[in-house]
C-alpha cells in the first residue's frame, strides 16, 4: 500500500540501526499520517513503532546519552510526536503500557522503564545506590530532561493520567521532594511538565510539594501558579487560591512576600478576588503587600464590609487626609519623570538578552514557559587574593519573575558537594566571576555560543565601592548581573546567590496604568460613596483646586483625588456637585505651570471613564478616546493646551554668567586642546535631556579613544565647576564622577 511504502522509506523496517534511519521523514509521518489514530493503528502492526520506542526506552541508554543540541532535537521531536500519538487511541496507550516477550523473559513496557527510574531516584535519596539516568549532569546537558516533559503528555487527559496511576508514577513524584533540596532541578522540570487542567493528581503533587520541598522549591511554585494564571487555565480560583492564600501564613517571609506577589497580580480578576475573600486572609498578612494592595479589595461589597469590620478603612482614611494624597501626588511625578528619563542617559543593562522567534511569541506568559525549559546554568568561581580557586561549581539555576518590576530573571542558589542548598564564606579579599552555560555550552551576554566562558567579575572593591543594602541582602549589580551577599555580625561574607536580569526581544508592550488610590476602590461600592459622601473630603478637594492660595502639592493631589473619586458613576455625581470641572479645564488649559497643566489633562481622562463626564466634557470642547491605562483627553482646538501666554525675556541670570567666566579661566589656565575641549563641551551637554542619549556615546568613544584625559586634573576641576553650577540628574551626577 501506499501507507506502508511510506513506512519503509523511514528505514526503519529495514534496519534496526537508527543513525540509519530518515529521522526527518519519520518526523513529517508522524505529524501528518500517523497523527490520525487510524494510521496508527496500522503502524503498529509492524515493527515500527516497536523500534521506535526501543530507541526511546531509557535502558538502551540511546536517546538519554544525546547531547541537548539543536542537531539532536529532532529525536525529541519524534519521541514526543510519537507519545502524543499513542496516547490518543486505546491500543496507542497498551503499547506503552504493556513490554514485549523476549526469549525466557518480559521485557519491561516504556512506562514501566520510567516508574523504574523515578523509583530509582527515591533509593538515592534514602542513601541508597543505584542506576540513575535523572542525575545532575544528564539534566545539565543531555535529552533525559525530555522524558519529564513526555511524562507531561500523560496527564493531558485523564485516561492517559490514570495509566500513570496505574505504575505509581505520581506516588514516586510525590516522594521526590525533600527540604535538603537535592531533587530541586528535576522538580522543576517536572512542574514545567505537567498539565493541571485534566487531572487533580499534578495539583495535589503541587500542594504536597509546597508543605514539604525547599524554600527555593516553594518559591519557584508561587511563580508558576502566577504563569497557569496568565495562561488562562479555567479552574485557577478552584485550587491555586488556596495555595497562596495558605502561603501568606508561612514562617518564611520571603515565602509569604512571594505569594502576596502573586495575589496582587491575580486580584486584578473580581471573580478570584471574590473567592481570596471567602477565606477571609488575616489584614495583618495581606498588608505585607502595602496599603494599595489592601485598598484593590474595597472596589467589591464583601471587600468593603470585611475591611470596615476590622477598623482598616477608618484607619486609612486618616492616613490618606494627613499623608497619603500628597504622597500619591509625588509619586505620579516620580513615576513621569522615570518614563521621560530613562531611555534619555543609560538603557537597562541585561545579564542575558534572548531572541524568541515570532512564530513562538504569542504573550508573555508563553515565552517564559519556553525560557523555562532551557537547560541554562550559572557557573560560578571565587578566588581567594592569591588566586586560588576554592569554589568552582554549577548553581542550582532556576528563571522566576521578579516581584518588584514583573520581569524575568535567572537566580542561581549556592549549594555544597551534595547539592544543598549553603551560602558561601568567602574571604575579605574575594573575586568572583561567574558565566552561563547551555547544555555545558559557554554563551555569551546574546545567547551566543562562545568558546570560553564570558566572565562577569566581582570583587572586594566593588564590595566597599557599589554595594547596596536590599532587604536582608548586600547586593553589587554588574553587567546586569546582582551578586547578593549575606553577612551576620562578627561573621564573614556569604555569597548567597547570583541573579541575571533577562531581556526576551521582541519585548511584549507592557500596560502602564495608574497606582491604586484609596479614594477611588472606595468609589467603587454604594457603601464606599456614602463613607466618602459623609466625610466632607469632595468639598476640600474642590476648594484646593478652586484656590490660588495652596500648595502646589496640594493642588495636584486633590486633583488626582477628584479624578479617581470620579472615574465611577457615583462618584462623578459627588464631583459634579462641588462645580469643580471647569476649574479642572482652566488648569489643563491655561496653567502656566506645564506639569500641572499635563495633570489636569490625565484627571480630564480618568473623569471620560463615565459616560456623564464623558458627555459634559464634550460640552466643553473636549473629546476622548479609550486606552488600556489612562483614557486621552484633548481639547477639539488643541492649540488650546499648547498656548503660553507672552512674557518678558529676562536674559542670561547673572550666576550663569559667572559659571561661563570660571569655565573661560579654567580653559586658559589649564591650556585646552581640542580634545578637552570637547569633552568639556559634551559633559556640559549632559545637562540636556533631549541630548543626553547622543552626549554620553560620544564621551565613550572620546574618552576610550583619549583615557588621558580622564586622569587630567584639570579636567576634573572642570568637571567639578559644571556640578555646582549646572542642573544634572543623579545618574548623569554619578557617571560624571
Amino acid at each position: 500500500s501506499k501507507f506502508g511504502a511510506s513506512l519503509r522509506m523511514t528505514y526503519v523496517l529495514q534496519h534496526k540501526d537508527y543513525s540509519r534511519w530518515d529521522w526527518k521523514f519519520i518526523n513529517e509521518l508522524l505529524e501528518t499520517s500517523l497523527g490520525k489514530p487510524q494510521r496508527l493503528k496500522e503502524a503498529l502492526r509492524t515493527k515500527f513503532v516497536k523500534r521506535l520506542l526501543a530507541f526511546f526506552s531509557p535502558s538502551k541508554a540511546l536517546f538519554i546519552n544525546k547531547g541537548w543540541s539543536q542537531e539532536n532535537f529532532i529525536y525529541a521531536k519524534a519521541g514526543y510526536n510519537l507519545i502524543k500519538g499513542l496516547l490518543s487511541f486505546k491500543e496507542g496507550r497498551t503499547a506503552l503500557s504493556i513490554g514485549d516477550e523476549a526469549l525466557f523473559r518480559q521485557k519491561k513496557s516504556f512506562l514501566q522503564e520510567m516508574a523504574d527510574y523515578l523509583e530509582a531516584e527515591l533509593k538515592y535519596l534514602a542513601g541508597k545506590k543505584d542506576e540513575r539516568i535523572f542525575t545532575r549532569e544528564k539534566l545539565l546537558g543531555t535529552l533525559t530532561r525530555e522524558y519529564l516533559s513526555w511524562v507531561g503528555l500523560f496527564t493531558t487527559s485523564k485516561t492517559s493520567s490514570d495509566i500513570l496511576l496505574k505504575f505509581e508514577i505520581f506516588t514516586y513524584l510525590k516522594k521526590l521532594v525533600d527540604h535538603s533540596g537535592q531533587n530541586d532541578i528535576l522538580c522543576m522540570i517536572i512542574i514545567n511538565s505537567l498539565d493541571y487542567r485534566a487531572s487533580d493528581e499534578p495539583k495535589n503533587i503541587l500542594q504536597l510539594w509546597m508543605d514539604k520541598g525547599s524554600n527555593q522549591l516553594c518559591l519557584y511554585i508561587l511563580d508558576h501558579i502566577r504563569i497557569l494564571y496568565r495562561s488562562g487555565i479555567s479552574n485557577f480560583s478552584q485550587w491555586c487560591i488556596d495555595i497562596l492564600v495558605t502561603q501568606i501564613y508561612s514562617d518564611h517571609r520571603v515565602i509569604a512576600e512571594k505569594a502576596i506577589g502573586v495575589l496582587k497580580e491575580v486580584c486584578e480578576s473580581e471573580e478570584v478576588m471574590k473567592v481570596v475573600l471567602s477565606k477571609w486572609p488575616q489584614v495583618e498578612k495581606l498588608e505585607i503587600g502595602g496599603d494599595a494592595f489592601v485598598a484593590r479589595f474595597l472596589r467589591t461589597d464583601l471587600g468593603f464590609t470585611y475591611l470596615n469590620e476590622v477598623g482598616w478603612i477608618e484607619k486609612s482614611l486618616k492616613h490618606w487626609k494627613e499623608r497619603g494624597n500628597a504622597e500619591y501626588a509625588h509619586l505620579i511625578t516620580e513615576i513621569l519623570t522615570n518614563e521621560l528619563l530613562k531611555e534619555s542617559f543609560t538603557q537597562k543593562e541585561n545579564g542575558l538578552s534572548l531572541f524568541i522567534p515570532p512564530e513562538l511569541n504569542l504573550s508573555y506568559a508563553y515565552d517564559i514557559k519556553i525560557f523555562k525549559r532551557l537547560p541554562l546554568w550559572i557557573n560560578v568561581q571565587v578566588e581567594n587574593s592569591f588566586s586560588e580557586v576554592f569554589y568552582d561549581n554549577h548553581l542550582v539555576t532556576y528563571a522566576q519573575l521578579d516581584d518588584r518590576t514583573g520581569e524575568i530573571v535567572l537566580v542561581g542558589k549556592m549549594v555544597d558537594k551534595k547539592g544543598v542548598y549553603s551560602p558561601f564564606r568567602i574571604e575579605n579579599h574575594f573575586f568572583i566571576k561567574c558565566s552561563l552555560t547551555l547544555a555545558y555550552k559557554c554563551i555569551d551576554g546574546k545567547g551566543r555560543e562562545s568558546q570560553e566562558p564570558f566572565w562577569v567579575r566581582c570583587d572586594f572593591n566593588d564590595r566597599k565601592n557599589s554595594a547596596m543594602v536590599v532587604g536582608n541582602h548586600i547586593v553589587v549589580k554588574k553587567n546586569g548581573v546582582s551578586f547578593r551577599f549575606l553577612q551576620k555580625e562578627g561573621d564573614l561574607l556569604r555569597l548567597d546567590d547570583i541573579i541575571y536580569e533577562i531581556e526576551l526581544t521582541p519585548s511584549v508592550a507592557k500596560d502602564n496604568s495608574l497606582p491604586l488610590h484609596l479614594l477611588g476602590e472606595l468609589a467603587k461600592t454604594h457603601e464606599g460613596l456614602k463613607m466618602i459622601a459623609r466625610s466632607g473630603y469632595c468639598n476640600e478637594f474642590a476648594n484646593d483646586i478652586k484656590s490660588n492660595a495652596v500648595s502646589l502639592v496640594q493642588k495636584k493631589a486633590s486633583l488626582w483625588a477628584v479624578g479617581h473619586i470620579g472615574s465611577t458613576h457615583g462618584g462623578f455625581q459627588l464631583i459634579h456637585e462641588q462645580g469643580v470641572l471647569p476649574h479642572i479645564i482652566s488648569i489643563a488649559e491655561c496653567s502656566q505651570f506645564l506639569p500641572l497643566r499635563g495633570e489636569a489633562i490625565s484627571v480630564l481622562g480618568l473623569l471620560t471613564k463615565t459616560n456623564e463626564g464623558k458627555s459634559l466634557l464634550e460640552m466643553h470642547g473636549w473629546m476622548t478616546h479609550p486606552s488600556q491605562g489612562v483614557p486621552i483627553c484633548v481639547p477639539k482646538d488643541p492649540s488650546k493646551i499648547f498656548r503660553i501666554d507672552n512674557y518678558d525675556y529676562q536674559g542670561i541670570c547673572e550666576e550663569f554668567i559667572e559659571v561661563q567666566r570660571t569655565i573661560e579661566k579654567v580653559k586658559v589656565i589649564c591650556q585646552c586642546g581640542e580634545e578637552k575641549m570637547q569633552f568639556i563641551s559634551h559633559v556640559g551637554n549632559l545637562s540636556n535631556y533631549i541630548t543626553q542619549k547622543k552626549e554620553f556615546t560620544e564621551l565613550k568613544k572620546l574618552t576610550t579613544k583619549h583615557p588621558e584625559i580622564i586622569m587630567s586634573v584639570e579636567m576634573f576641576h572642570c568637571a567639578i565647576v559644571m556640578l555646582n553650577h549646572y542642573g544634572f540628574s543623579l545618574q548623569v551626577r554619578r557617571y560624571i564622577m
